[in-house]
């Protein structure tokens, strides 16, 4: 297989995955869903904190905010 051919058979391998994998199927929705309006208030409906005393939580991994969230609820973490 020569490299022009091999270019090609990338390209259309890329463009198939790109027909078969939307990238919108795993954009997050535009709308905040109900349980995030506990956290809005400080955090943001978009995540970002405001105020220097506030984290982003904004891009943190779903499992860190996970266990996070299961501290909080069991009391080994506290809003200082």
């Amino acid at each position: 297989m020569t490299s022009v051919s091999k270019h090609a058979l990338l390209n259309c391998s890329v463009a198939i995955c790109a027909m078969v994998y939307p990238l919108d199927a795993v954009a997050q929705s535009p709308t905040a869903p109900a349980v995030a309006a506990v956290c809005a208030p400080c955090h943001g409906l978009d995540g970002i904190g405001r105020d220097v005393e506030i984290p982003n939580i904004a891009g943190q991994h779903s499992i860190y905010l996970r266990e996070q969230l299961l501290a909080f609820k069991r009391g080994r973490r506290t809003v200082d």
